[in-house]
């Protein structure tokens, strides 16, 4: 796959679930009042620790990438504190 296709679906996922949102747990009972507050918050099924965010944003990459093989996705919080699926 050409890098600047892989770099331009990469950067889709992001901007669009990830990039600049509030995310929070569909069981936390102030979701839905939080979206009427802010339509760029994102409401998951997940608990949104980096860890989850990453499976999260893998699983999504997955389907866009054909024929490639994903092993795994970083995701840096800090300099120091990332995680790794």
């Amino acid at each position: 796959m050409d890098f600047g296709d892989l770099k331009d679906i990469v950067n889709r996922v992001i901007d669009e679930d990830y990039d600049h949102r509030f995310l929070v747990c569909s069981s936390d009972p102030r979701a839905e009042l939080l979206r009427t507050i802010d339509p760029t918050v994102n409401i998951v099924w997940f608990n949104p620790t980096a860890e989850m965010i990453a499976e999260s944003i893998k699983a999504r990459l997955i389907p866009k990438l054909g024929e490639v093989t994903l092993s795994k996705v970083t995701l840096w919080e800090t300099e120091n504190s990332y995680a790794e699926v």
